[in-house]
C-alpha cells in the first residue's frame, strides 16, 4: 500500500515538473505566465516584451512595454526600451516624445541624452540634438557639433 501511494506522490510531483519545466522552454512562454499570474507587475510585462523583441515580435512588444507604462509610468526600462523600438521603427516623433519622458525620470542620463540627440538629429532638428550633447564630449558622439553657431 505505502508503495502505491509513494508512486502516487512521485507521479503528481512529475507531472508538475513537466508542466513547470514547459515554462521554461522559451522566454516568452515564460513571461506571459507571469504576466497571466501577477497582471499588475510591470517587469514582468517588460520581460515579455524584451522576449518578443528577440523573436522578431515588435507589435507585440511595443503594446507589452505600454502595458508596463500604463502600470508604472515612471518605469525607465520600459519608457527606454519602446522609445528604442519606435525609434528603431523610424517613428521618430513617438521617439523622441518617450525619450524626453525618460529624462523627467533620469535628468543626467548621458544615454538618454545621446539618443534623444541622435533621434532629434534623424528627424533634422541639429540644433535640437547638439542641445543634448554634453560639449565635453562632443567629439566622440557627434562629430559636427562645433560647426552650428549657437
Amino acid at each position: 500500500m505505502r508503495t502505491i501511494v509513494y508512486l502516487i506522490v512521485l507521479f503528481i510531483f512529475s507531472a508538475a515538473s513537466f508542466f513547470r519545466n514547459g515554462l521554461y522552454r522559451n522566454d516568452v512562454i515564460f513571461w506571459d505566465y507571469a504576466v497571466k499570474q501577477v497582471p499588475q507587475n510591470s517587469r514582468s510585462w517588460v520581460n515579455l516584451g524584451v522576449a518578443l523583441m528577440r523573436k522578431g515580435r515588435v507589435h507585440k512588444a511595443i503594446y507589452h512595454y505600454s502595458e508596463a507604462l500604463r502600470i508604472k509610468p515612471d518605469y525607465l526600462e520600459a519608457r527606454l526600451n519602446l522609445a528604442e523600438v519606435l525609434d528603431r521603427q523610424g517613428r521618430l516623433q513617438e521617439a523622441i516624445l518617450h525619450y524626453s519622458k525618460a529624462l523627467r525620470i533620469k535628468p543626467n542620463s548621458t544615454e538618454v541624452h545621446n539618443k534623444l540627440a541622435n533621434a532629434l538629429k534623424r528627424q533634422g532638428n541639429i540644433r535640437g540634438a547638439i542641445g543634448q550633447k554634453d560639449p565635453v564630449n562632443c567629439f566622440t558622439y557627434f562629430q559636427p557639433c562645433f560647426l552650428i553657431p549657437t
